[in-house]
């Protein structure tokens, strides 16, 4: 494996910068804050910026807990990644996340202060200071205040074409002083109907989304059926897959979704 690390200070913007360093260089794979990214998506891990305390996310940025450091492994392995960027704040906190998920040895050191100016340095270090600001790349979503998450940013959803166009994604610890930000509940709504319309004979008649205490969310689906035989089968197809979307698209944590089957109907002439 072709092993490289990004080195920069806190709030330095080097996440802001990772993804065109990593293209540049034919990196497809990044490790930032406890997430391993490809192609602006998490393929694995979870976000060290969901910890609570700066100590629990340090500990989680370094792979500290042995059950993060083998899942880690276990999709370094399953992707079959050769070449890896791994973010880190210094040398050695980047040779420690080496050492925790057994890499080997990282052939080349890049430090921000060689691509990016003293001024776009400064920008950055302001915004996150004044601000609280975070950036990963991975996709992003349209925000409100006064509803609790992670993210602050922006997801454009094509509605035509049902698909999702992705910009850098702006989040916001939960350990912030400035408190949390979170998903415009349209979206929330919109991702969570897509993802359930893909089985075949759903139609989606309501969709309930209620805020959990750790920051996750609860939702209830009023759901009609045509021509579906195997009714938990398919209720259980669509919690998996819209849990899945929601850590994927959205890096929220969903705590429980209710679904409820209002009406089954058959298909044109079925007996």
């Amino acid at each position: 494996m072709k092993l490289y690390a990004f080195i920069g200070e806190s709030g330095s913007g080097k996440s802001y910068r990772a993804m065109w360093l990593a293209n540049s260089l034919g990196i497809k794979y990044v490790i930032d804050d406890g997430l391993l990214i490809s192609g602006g998506r998490v393929v694995a891990g979870s976000s060290a910026k969901k910890e609570k305390t700066k100590m629990g996310s340090t500990k989680k940025a370094i792979f500290l807990g042995q059950a993060d450091a083998d899942e880690m492994k276990r999709a370094i392995k399953k992707n079959g990644v050769k070449t890896l960027l791994i973010l880190a704040t210094s040398d050695r906190m980047a040779d420690r996340i080496a050492e925790r998920l057994e890499l080997g040895k990282i052939e080349k050191y890049i430090n921000i202060h060689d691509i990016a100016s003293e001024e776009e340095i400064s920008t950055a270090k302001r915004i996150r200071n004044t601000l609280g600001m975070h950036v990963i790349p991975v996709p992003t979503m349209a925000i409100k205040k006064d509803f609790q998450g992670y993210f602050w940013g922006k997801l454009e959803i094509l509605l035509a074409a049902r698909s999702y166009k992705s910009e850098k994604t702006v989040m916001r610890p939960s350990y912030s002083y400035l408190g949390d930000y979170s998903v415009d509940r349209s979206v929330i709504a919109e991702i969570c109907r897509h993802e359930a319309e893909k089985e075949d004979g759903v139609k989606v008649k309501d969709i309930r989304i209620i805020s959990a205490l750790n920051g996750g969310v609860n939702l209830r689906f009023d759901i009609e059926l045509t021509g579906i035989r195997n009714i938990k089968g398919v209720c259980s197809n669509i919690q998996s897959k819209v849990g899945s979307a929601m850590e994927e698209y959205l890096g929220m944590v969903t705590e429980k979704i209710d679904i409820t089957v209002s009406n089954v109907f058959k298909k044109e002439g079925e007996k």
